[in-house]
């Protein structure tokens, strides 16, 4: 009887640690995994309420070069460089018209090979954004 018990929850806790985390793509926080042309193509905004996924018809591009270079034509042309730190992308760059450097933080919510989803360090609703990697 012990032996049937003893076996019962071996095998129990056997099939509960056994998932599909293996599975999952994990995301590349590596500075290749980025490196690319990205164009926004969704926004989770919210402006104080419930929100859902909204198509964004003819959106943004950022560029990461290979080199820690960066461009936007977010609403202004910007360019300037980043890096990565874990899941943060830290960015410093001059905009059109503006005679000092701009820096902010970008966060990995999470990558795939063709898919970026980021968010913006600060924001205080909701505000993820989906990119669609440009071949």
């Amino acid at each position: 009887m012990l032996n049937r018990i003893l076996t019962t929850v071996i095998v129990t806790f056997s099939l509960i640690s056994c998932s599909n985390e293996e599975s999952l793509v994990q995301p590349d926080l590596s500075l290749s995994g980025i490196v690319g042309k990205w164009k926004l193509t969704e926004a989770y905004v919210s402006p104080g309420g419930e929100t859902t996924w909204q198509t964004v018809e003819d959106g943004f591009e950022y560029t990461f070069g290979a080199n820690g270079s960066f461009s936007s034509n977010a609403q202004i042309q910007c360019d300037g460089n980043y890096d990565l730190d874990g899941e943060n992308i830290n960015v410093i760059a001059r905009c059109e018209g503006s005679e000092v450097d701009n820096s902010y933080t970008l966060i990995i919510m999470s990558q795939e090979e063709n898919e970026l989803v980021l968010t913006n360090q600060g924001c205080i609703e909701e505000c993820i954004y989906k990119f669609k990697k440009l071949k």
